[in-house]
């Protein structure tokens, strides 16, 4: 080789191991950093943390909590965020004064005005911890008027935390923007309101604003998630709807709440003229509502031609006490595809674990009694029914 490829060779082996070196130094001095910072808030948050506490136990709040200023004012603060994730009540709104006190709830609100999407979304994010009326107020012009999807993301599961009414009611309205929050977010984020939650949600089941279907459904959903029993009459009234999805959330949302009232009108959505979709969920429901009544529309749709509507009656059935089990043998030993779906509930409801068809009430059920021994003189043939 060559000496002058030889020392070209050399000068990049010593340029790459010195490289190499200094990235693996850097990584290190990180991580060393890191770890020196992480130490040092721990300490610092272990020191405040004994004010704070104290500020929780004595309903008032501490001078030493407001005059904490550089290392322990930032303490102050993360301790705080920490402590309101975790209370409610008048513990949670002295530590939201706290805070507005110090100055850091009006620092989060110009910070969700900023240019960076990605501060607005962790003022956002902070905000939603506070929960006070300015925190508040952010929140709705971020989810209302924010242009990145992600921080009106971020802000709709924020504007849950508060947990008001006016935040439900801004959640609802949101869906009517051009380009709205996914409807699962905004269920989960009404859901996290709670009850607060259940006027509003009943007034938008009777919504024509520009996006209506979306928002009755949107709330049909959540009310019947929230088991709100004094809506039962908003959603019967709403299985009429002209829109099939909303009718289906309707449907469903009467099965969760469970109310016997319900169940004449749920019934009515067997009809062989209505949708599919409809007859299926609606089966379903009766299942939950668990109405003996409803056992001979059950027992009829058992005997349809679609598959999960029968399906879904059977199963219905399996939860209806003696009277849905009664049926139940009677279509198994008949003829079709109803004994078919007619088996596998009787099966399911026999042998599977108690509770594990956790969507209809758990019962008891008592298999019909075995045929009696045959005489081995007399055999049958292998199908056909003993008389």
């Amino acid at each position: 080789m060559p000496f002058q490829d030889t020392t070209l060779l050399v000068t990049v082996m010593i340029f790459g191991a010195v490289t190499a070196l200094g990235i693996v130094l850097m990584i290190v001095m990180h991580k060393v950093g890191r770890h020196t910072g992480d130490r040092r808030r721990s300490h610092a948050d272990d020191a405040v943390r004994p004010i704070l506490l104290q500020v929780v136990a004595d309903d008032r709040i501490a001078p030493a909590a407001l005059e904490a200023r550089g290392s322990r004012g930032r303490a102050v603060e993360r301790v705080a965020l920490a402590f309101l994730a975790q209370t409610r009540g008048e513990a949670h709104e002295l530590l939201a004064q706290l805070l507005a006190r110090r100055g850091f709830t009006a620092r989060m609100i110009r910070q969700a005005s900023r240019s960076g999407w990605h501060r607005r979304g962790r003022a956002a994010e902070l905000l939603g911890v506070i929960g006070s009326p300015d925190a508040q107020r952010a929140l709705e012009r971020l989810v209302l008027n924010d242009r990145r999807p992600e921080v009106r993301v971020v802000a709709s599961r924020a504007l849950g935390l508060v947990g008001t009414a006016t935040a439900a009611s801004t959640l609802l309205r949101s869906l009517d923007q051009p380009m709205p929050v996914s409807t699962g977010i905004i269920v989960a984020a009404l859901l996290e309101v709670g009850p607060e939650s259940i006027p509003a949600l009943r007034a938008a089941l009777h919504s024509r604003s520009t996006n209506s279907v979306t928002q009755r459904v949107v709330a049909a959903e959540a009310l019947g998630l929230l088991e709100a029993t004094q809506a039962w009459p908003d959603l019967v009234a709403l299985i009429s709807d002209t829109n099939l999805e909303v009718r289906v959330s309707a449907v469903r949302a009467l099965g969760r709440l469970g109310v016997p009232d319900a169940a004449d009108a749920v019934s009515r959505c067997l009809q062989p003229d209505e949708p599919l979709a409809v007859r299926a969920v609606a089966a379903r429901s009766l299942g939950r509502i668990g109405d003996p009544r409803s056992v001979p529309f059950l027992a009829s749709s058992v005997e349809e031609r679609d598959y999960w509507v029968a399906h879904r009656a059977a199963e219905a059935l399996a939860g209806l006490g003696t009277a849905g089990s009664d049926a139940l043998s009677r279509l198994a030993v008949s003829p079709g595809p109803a004994s078919m779906h007619a088996r596998e509930a009787l099966a399911y409801a026999t042998l599977l674990p108690v509770g594990y068809l956790s969507w209809i009430p758990v019962v008891t059920w008592t298999p019909p009694p075995s045929p009696p021994k045959l005489d081995s003189k007399h055999p049958v043939s292998p199908g056909k029914p003993t008389e």
